[in-house]
């Protein structure tokens, strides 16, 4: 049926959409708007599927639906193909796919612009599909097997568990912290100022801005505030949407009605005119563009309170896109050294004793962190599943095995 095909083809979309951006950059946005049509063309494949076996219908209907079906097949061929020629290894090996991944350890790019190209040509295939349906006239239906709240639970970032990391497990990130929450309440500059944090992918830039964000001392500075996740997808009106709901709910404001209908303009003076007297902080978290923050900067006004912007991104661009005046700043955030890499390690496997390795475990336990490459969620992630192994050195040893065999296939 033409229903449970396309089903299939948006489970396996979801789990795509969660790449790392380097894997999915130049595709991410066709292959999102893949995914919004064929859920949409979802509410009604349940009764187009049914008239095709009626046998008076017409060859239009039984050719659309056989069209739709053959449409998705082809797209479970596309991402066949794609994973298996640029993400394969992860499929296989589980979380150690993960692992890499965190790692950026698996760099597969060779096929992205064959790949982009055939995406390209499946989307312009599933809007023909989708423009020729409405002739049809089929009843919407909620009874899709494919439910919002699945989608929602498939689509769980494992790094959210950044936002969350308790005091006593920090490691190589207090000085700055320190210093970025001593930048944000001084009074020394009142110009709204931007700060930078810039790295690589796991380096533990989002655990940094939550700590100087959650900090006492700079919720007590900034009373309206806003956390605005931004990630590669988004929109301009939507982060502004957003913004306006984070300053109204840590005020327990009522949010203004009619956001959802504004348009961008009306978003960019609703903010305006509401932050023009206030001293405010904004985090943007994981920024991809330049585009961004020549948007939003329109939105937060420059007006001498001394507000604070914080921006994380993994693009020296974007961070030198942010910078408009001399007190803006860029941090470079660099991988933990080894002894740091160490002690994070200790204290997320060996928390029970205390951070104590056993010395049986030493030599073995120093190979697998230096793996990490001084990478926080790395050593987090693969922290979590030595949990699993307990003290037994040989399972220990298996594990680095395929580490080292996976490094060896994917040197870069």
């Amino acid at each position: 049926m033409a229903e449970t095909a396309v089903n299939i083809v948006i489970e396996k979309l979801v789990p795509l959409l969660r790449e790392e951006g380097n894997l999915l950059r130049g595709i991410h946005d066709d292959v999102t708007s893949i995914k919004d049509l064929l859920e949409s063309m979802t509410s009604f494949l349940k009764d187009a599927d049914a008239k095709a076996e009626r046998p008076n219908m017409s060859i239009g209907v039984k050719t659309w639906v056989k069209q739709t079906r053959e449409m998705a097949t082809h797209i479970e061929d596309v991402i066949d193909e794609y994973l298996r020629r640029v993400a394969h290894r992860r499929n296989k090996r589980g979380f150690i796919g993960f692992f890499l991944k965190t790692c950026h350890f698996v760099r597969g790019l060779c096929a992205r612009h064959e790949i982009a190209s055939e995406i390209q040509l499946v989307k312009q295939r599933v809007l023909q599909i989708q423009q020729t349906s409405e002739a049809y006239r089929f009843i919407s239906t909620e009874q899709t097997s494919f439910s919002p709240s699945r989608r929602d639970d498939m689509l769980f970032d494992p790094r959210m568990a950044s936002l969350y990391t308790e005091e006593a497990e920090l490691v190589g990130i207090q000085t700055l912290r320190d210093k970025l929450i001593g930048w944000s309440i001084g009074e020394v500059e009142s110009r709204r100022s931007v700060s930078s944090l810039v790295g690589m992918g796991g380096l533990g830039k989002t655990t940094l801005a939550k700590k100087v964000f959650d900090n006492p001392k700079f919720t007590e500075c900034f009373h309206w505030r806003a956390w605005i996740t931004v990630s590669q997808s988004y929109k301009n009106e939507d982060i502004l949407r957003n913004m306006i709901a984070e300053f109204h709910r840590v005020k327990e404001e009522f949010v203004p009605e009619g956001i959802e209908t504004m348009d961008l303009k009306l978003l960019i003076d609703t903010l305006r005119e509401y932050l023009k007297e206030k001293r405010y902080a904004v985090v943007f978290d994981d920024v991809w563009t330049t585009n961004l923050w020549e948007c939003v900067k329109l939105a937060l006004p420059d007006n001498n309170k001394g507000s604070r912007i914080i921006i994380t991104t993994r693009k020296s661009e974007v961070a030198a896109s942010c910078r408009d005046a001399l007190s803006d700043q860029v941090y470079d955030v660099e991988p933990l050294s080894p002894d740091m890499a160490w002690e994070l390690f200790c204290k997320k496997r060996f928390r029970v004793s205390g951070g104590y390795c056993p010395p049986e475990l030493e030599e073995i336990a120093t190979t697998i962190v230096s793996r990490c490459g001084g990478l926080p969620l790395a050593i987090v992630a693969i922290s979590g599943l030595l949990q699993t192994k307990g003290e037994d050195v040989s399972q220990w040893r298996k594990l680095l095995d395929s580490l080292s065999s996976e490094l060896e296939s994917n040197p870069n």
